[in-house]
């Protein structure tokens, strides 16, 4: 029977395997869309090595970080609270101690990410997500109770997802210096790493970290960790035996701390199959020949291999330049000329070229960016127009919208919750909540525009249900006027203390009402003794 160590490396050998697939188009894309060196077929080796060799025409990486800002300030803006807590059961919320705790969750939570540097992560895992249609991220704990926020670069990790889509297995190889590996692992590094380290404490080793669900629940945690040496990083083959492996730590997480989103998956696969950089790839190859041609066209055109008599020194430089003099025997034979004639339409090629680049600004959703964040800065068009143009935007982007708030930012809020809770970092749920769950909410730019065709609707509601009143006057009766601005109040992003409770909405409408009721008594009472009073003058005044 196989050890864990054996086992976890098995694993990563057919995992490394099955991956193979996805290295070509990925080497394409680091090549044309991201200028990185292929650095892929190497387990643990960095491919983040600046190559722009093969890059003339720069759109695709200017497209690229438009796309990443896009989606920072569409989806998780830096400078407005865009994540909130809220128990499932909504009633929850008119209890005071639930709403108090809340709102302090949502505080610590929005201090605790600036301060482990999720913003700094995020357009990273924005832009491998949207080159390679795969991201990782991981949330691992601190030692002082807090998290940290660890990337992943596409080429140095594996993993395989469970007959649900559900990430289960994630592996990845590190480097390591040989004096970081004595502080990390002081009991289990093996003995030829402190003898290496005494002479050349830089020298760099592997270790495979793989993290995988326990579903046979042998221990306390249901996701286990191993730490495993695999050797210096010169070692020449990678298949070796897995008696020459190590185990240097195992531990275990309360829920899976790597999160990977995809951009799009099939049924049974587990790495993106789309994505605007897969998309596009080709065009970006296509356009840097192009630019290529085109240059070289333009330097035919300016300076063209030419054909003269034999009395005249080619090999002279000046007589091809501006103001330069050539001396001939001949006239008649003097002079230079074209080899052959250069018919080279600048224009076609530059329109074809435009088209490319369109292309590629309409793969990664350049012009719905732009105009998602030039929302409520135009004056030139009415309401209506800027809603429906938002509704298209929203229409290409919602698919993609779906899958980060999935794969990515739902279980990665989780996550710091649970961990936050049980470090003791927030204050204990109350009572009220103990029997309920609390699910996160986004609240970013994108996901108000998707809810304003919400408020909208409930807008058209309210107009269609006077009209009916008019002529109908127990229609009135059907709708709810508290779930309308609850709902209203929800679409608009606003806290929910700007609302009372039912119950506390109701008592003073009732309070209320019982007011006007006690002035309308009094002003009855008034107008009987008035009545009265008046009466009584006039029989006084007819006995006289």
């Amino acid at each position: 029977m196989l050890t864990g160590v054996q086992r976890d490396l098995a694993i990563y050998k057919e995992l490394l395997t099955k991956r193979k697939h996805w290295e070509e188009p990925w080497s394409r894309v680091a090549k044309y869309i991201i200028g990185y060196k292929d650095g892929m077929n190497t387990p643990g080796e960095s491919s983040a090595v600046p190559d722009r060799s093969a890059i003339i025409n720069s759109t695709a990486q200017l497209s690229l970080r438009v796309f990443k800002a896009g989606m920072m300030a569409g989806v998780s803006p830096p400078t407005r609270p865009w994540v909130r807590y809220a128990p499932m059961d909504t009633a929850l919320l008119a209890d005071r101690t639930v709403m108090d705790w809340c709102r302090q969750v949502n505080q610590k939570v929005a201090t605790a990410c600036e301060d482990a540097k999720l913003y700094s992560a995020l357009p990273y895992v924005y832009g491998e997500w949207g080159s390679y249609g795969t991201s990782a991220l991981g949330i691992f704990e601190n030692e002082d109770h807090s998290f940290r926020i660890q990337r992943f670069e596409a080429g140095t990790y594996v993993f395989s997802c469970n007959d649900e889509g559900v990430v289960d297995i994630f592996q990845y190889m590190v480097e390591m210096r040989a004096s970081d590996l004595i502080r990390a692992y002081p009991e289990s590094v093996p003995q030829t790493v402190g003898h290496v380290a005494k002479t050349n404490p830089v020298k760099p080793f592997k270790v495979l970290i793989s993290i995988a669900k326990d579903y046979e629940n042998r221990g306390k945690f249901p996701v286990i960790s191993r730490h495993i040496f695999m050797g210096a990083q010169d070692t020449a083959s990678w298949d070796m035996p897995f008696k020459n492996q190590q185990l240097l730590k195992e531990s275990g997480f309360y829920s899976f701390p790597v999160m990977v989103p995809r951009w799009e998956t099939t049924p049974q696969g587990d790495y993106g199959v789309d994505s605007p950089g897969m998309l596009c790839v080709s065009d970006a190859a296509m356009l840097q020949e192009e630019e290529r041609k085109k240059y070289r066209g333009l330097d035919l055109l300016v300076n063209p291999p030419t054909v003269g008599s034999a009395n005249i020194n080619s090999t002279s430089d000046e007589m091809t330049m501006p103001g330069g003099h050539t001396t001939v025997l001949d006239l008649r034979d003097g002079g230079l000329r074209p080899v052959y004639e250069i018919r080279f339409d600048i224009a076609a090629i530059a329109e074809d070229i435009r088209g490319v680049e369109q292309r590629i600004r309409n793969s990664f959703y350049v012009d719905i960016f732009l105009h998602l964040m030039e929302l409520g800065r135009s004056a030139r068009i009415t309401a209506e127009e800027a809603r429906m143009r938002d509704a298209e935007s929203l229409l290409m982007l919602s698919p993609a919208l779906d899958m980060i708030t999935a794969e990515l930012l739902t279980p990665m809020f989780d996550r710091i919750l649970e961990m936050m809770l049980r470090s003791r970092a927030l204050p204990p749920p109350p009572e009220a909540l103990q029997d309920t769950e609390v699910a996160v909410t986004f609240q970013s730019p994108l996901v108000r525009a998707l809810k304003a065709e919400g408020k909208d609707a409930l807008l058209s509601l309210l107009e269609f249900s006077a009209n009916l009143a008019s002529l109908w006057p127990e229609v009135r009766y059907k709708a709810d006027p508290y779930k309308m601005l609850d709902a209203f109040v929800a679409g608009e992003n606003l806290p929910n203390e700007v609302l009372r409770s039912d119950k506390e909405a109701a008592k003073a409408h009732e309070v209320e009402v019982q007011q006007a009721q006690a002035v309308q008594r009094q002003q009855q009472m008034d107008e009987v003794a008035a009545q009265a009073a008046t009466r009584a003058f006039d029989n006084s005044a007819h006995s006289v």
